[in-house]
């Protein structure tokens, strides 16, 4: 059915009216509207009838059911930096009024100088200012009007920016990598993109839930990137860190990692 002299379709704040004038005994009968998007569809049916014979015109409007909220774009897991800001942002559709609710790990989040959640349209979004590692949780959209409710999750992890590090030529390093989650852990140690082995430059091994990768006789050579991959049958973590071979006598590097449903990575570069 298309917009007519005879019928008038028109949509205003997700609510879709059908105009039917001059009724007459042709219009009697069952009408059906049928919305649709990429989540899906569904449908609503009313019958029109008339009352009496008369030659005064009739107008006769259907206002169809409100529509649930369905999620046509879901939140996404995100990894981001400590101190840094985020926004979590998700789509819905359905009718209006829509209202949104914010969950950490379960727990409802309120406004506030650290969350901020905000609603433009059919989307949904939650700020979080000056994140710390306890921030790193999983996060929940809720959302509902008359018809119904919807929501979605996904989890955030706050990690630690490492820093560059020094050692001194031809002393021992030692990086240690602390795992939480469940074993058996696979461990593996990469210098930029290049695998390590165990071998008379270096050892690699795990003790407990500590892996650790240890490196003999430094020398320049051996500045770059350095990078522990953990994973077990749930998922997979990994943390970064950089080693410079100068002449500064120690150092020290703490790589905090919090991980939910995968492994946790804990790094810690020291020299002997």
């Amino acid at each position: 059915m298309f917009s007519s002299k005879k019928y008038a379709i028109s949509t205003k704040e997700s609510v879709f009216t059908l105009n039917v004038t001059n009724c007459d005994i042709s219009d009697v009968g069952e009408y059906q509207c049928i919305i649709s998007n990429e989540g899906g569809s569904c449908s609503c049916s009313t019958r029109l009838s008339l009352k009496g014979q008369s030659s005064r015109k009739h107008t006769s409007n259907i206002i169809y059911q409100s529509i649930p909220p369905v999620f046509i774009k879901k939140l996404t897991k995100k990894d981001t930096i400590l101190g840094s800001s985020i926004q979590m942002e998700c789509k819905v559709s359905g009718s209006l009024p829509i209202v949104a609710k914010w969950f950490k790990d379960g727990k409802e989040i309120t406004d506030s100088a650290k969350y901020r959640s905000l609603c433009h349209e059919n989307t949904m979004s939650l700020e979080i200012a000056n994140l710390e590692l306890a921030d790193s949780a999983n996060y929940t959209c809720s959302v509902s009007n008359v018809a119904g409710n919807d929501s979605c999750s996904a989890v955030l992890t706050v990690k630690v920016k490492p820093e560059s590090q020094q050692a001194i030529p031809d002393s021992t390093v030692e990086f240690k990598a602390t795992l939480k989650g469940t074993p058996p852990f696979t461990v593996k140690w990469f210098k930029e993109d290049l695998e390590l082995v165990s071998g008379p430059t270096c050892f690699i091994g795990i003790e407990g839930s500590t892996a650790f990768l240890t490196l003999y006789s430094v020398d320049s050579s051996r500045s770059g990137h350095y990078t522990c991959h953990v994973s077990n049958d749930v998922g997979s973590d990994s943390c970064t860190t950089t080693l410079m071979v100068t002449g500064v006598r120690s150092f020290l590097l703490c790589c905090l990692f919090a991980s939910f449903f995968s492994p946790f990575c804990q790094a810690h570069l020291g020299d002997h």
